[in-house]
């Protein structure tokens, strides 16, 4: 879901004989996981003025 919506990218390969996933935020990725931060402060931020 969040590949398909281009906010990661993730490679599958072997490091040696074991298969490894990687996960990787794209540019979009990056900046959806800041607004996603900026929401969550903002809410602590008021739950705590309550």
């Amino acid at each position: 879901m969040l590949e398909d919506a281009g906010l990661i990218t993730v490679e599958k390969g072997y490091e040696g004989k074991r298969a490894r996933t990687w996960v990787q935020l794209t540019r979009d990725g990056k900046q959806a996981l800041r607004d996603e931060i900026a929401t969550l402060k903002s809410l602590i931020g008021t739950i705590d003025g309550a």
